[in-house]
């Protein structure tokens, strides 16, 4: 049951969160996370701010793939957290049943895309 009044602590649910990426990241691979990292910058380079779930199906259709769409959770974040990208806004979910949410990332300025993400 869900209890309204009695949450845990904000530090528990991101370790929980961070436990869970890491080992999504693993089952991904090194070499997924290094190409759908390069990927993300190169795209956000050439069509500017666009929706996670845009950016995600493109990585995929450029034949960089992981066992689940969840993998690039680690990949946008470690480029977030890195000063790569950044959020830009929200947006309706296109496989989230059209929920609100959606994140829209966009390339930092002083980020080049040569640079080593």
């Amino acid at each position: 049951m869900f209890d309204l009044f009695n949450q845990p602590p904000l530090e528990a649910v991101r370790a929980k969160r961070d436990t869970a990426m890491a080992s999504v990241a693993v089952n991904a691979g090194t070499e997924f996370g290094i190409r759908a990292r390069a990927f993300v910058l190169k795209y956000l380079a050439e069509h500017g701010p666009s929706p996670g779930e845009v950016v995600t199906d493109a990585c995929k259709e450029a034949g960089i793939k992981a066992h689940d769409d969840r993998a690039m959770g680690p990949v946008y974040m470690g480029l977030s957290r890195n000063g790569f990208i950044e959020k830009a806004g929200f947006c309706q979910r296109k496989k989230g049943n059209l929920t609100g949410g959606g994140l829209i990332w966009k390339l930092i300025q002083r980020c080049t895309v040569n640079q080593e993400p």
